[in-house]
């Protein structure tokens, strides 16, 4: 799989193994992360300015519908 110079969308990327994916690929590819808290989006952001946060909770169906919206 190539993973260099892709446009990534990570779910649960606000924290744990999820962030530590984004960070270790934000170096060669556009990273979106994912989560249902801002605040800790916001952090994750502050942390490492490469990453691209929305707000979305995947287990929500309208929740979705806005994030794929914002990709769009």
């Amino acid at each position: 799989m190539k993973l260099q110079g892709q446009t990534i969308l990570i779910t649960g990327g606000s924290s744990g193994i999820g962030l530590a994916f984004a960070n270790k690929l934000s170096h060669n590819n556009t990273i979106i992360i994912c989560g249902r808290d801002i605040d800790k989006l916001n952090n994750a952001k502050k942390k490492n300015s490469n990453l691209n946060i929305i707000q979305c909770d995947v287990s929500n169906e309208n929740s979705i519908k806005n994030m794929v919206e914002n990709l769009m």
